[in-house]
C-alpha cells in the first residue's frame, strides 16, 4: 500500500497490517469449510454421472458467492496436485444456497479431468465474479437458442430462468 493512500485511510491500513485474513479463513474453516472472511467458497454435495466422460456436481455455496444472471460464466478455481488452476463454467441456479455445475472431460484438461474424475463429496471449490453478457433480454421478442458442446450449459440456465 502507498503511503499516500495509507495517510488517505489510516484505521484501514491498520486494520491491514493487524489482521491476517488467511489466517482468520484458516481457522474459520476449522469450524466449516465455506465459512471465509473473504472468498466465495462451494463444497460439492452432489455428483453424478450425466454422460459419457461429463459430471454434473450439485455444490452448496456460502454466503458470498455471488449468483450471476442466467447465461454468464464464473471463474472457478480447484487445487490439482497442489497447484491453483482457474477456468470458467456456466452455472445453473438451483436454489439461494445450491448451483450445478455441468462439467464434459478434455483430454488435456487438467481442471475438467479432475472434476470428472477425481473431485468428490466434499470437496471444496472457490468461486470469482460472475461475468459475460449472454443474458436474457427483457422483451417479449421471441428467442432462438443454438448450441453446440458445451455451449448447452448457459442455454439450460437461460432456459430455466426463462420458465420462471
Amino acid at each position: 500500500m502507498h503511503v499516500l493512500e495509507k495517510a488517505k485511510k489510516p484505521l484501514s491500513a491498520l486494520k491491514d497490517s493487524v489482521v491476517d485474513v488467511n489466517a482468520i479463513n484458516f481457522w474459520l474453516q476449522k469450524f466449516n469449510p465455506l465459512w471465509s472472511g473473504n472468498q466465495a467458497l462451494g463444497k460439492i454435495v452432489q455428483k453424478e454421472n450425466a454422460a459419457n466422460e461429463m459430471v454434473s456436481l450439485t455444490i452448496q455455496v456460502n454466503r458470498l458467492f455471488k449468483m450471476g444472471e442466467a447465461g454468464q460464466h464464473h471463474p472457478v478455481f480447484a487445487r490439482v496436485n497442489g497447484i491453483r488452476y482457474e477456468r470458467t463454467y456456466s452455472l445453473t441456479q438451483l436454489d439461494d444456497q445450491h448451483v450445478l455445475l455441468s462439467v464434459k472431460k478434455v483430454n488435456t484438461g487438467i481442471v475438467s479431468t479432475w472434476l470428472v474424475e477425481q473431485a468428490q463429496v466434499g470437496d471444496i471449490l472457490e468461486f470469482g465474479q460472475p461475468f459475460g453478457d449472454m443474458t436474457l433480454v427483457s422483451n417479449s421478442t421471441p428467442l432462438l437458442l443454438l448450441a453446440a458442446g458445451s455451449g448447452i450449459t448457459p442455454m439450460l440456465s437461460l432456459l430455466k430462468a426463462m420458465s420462471k
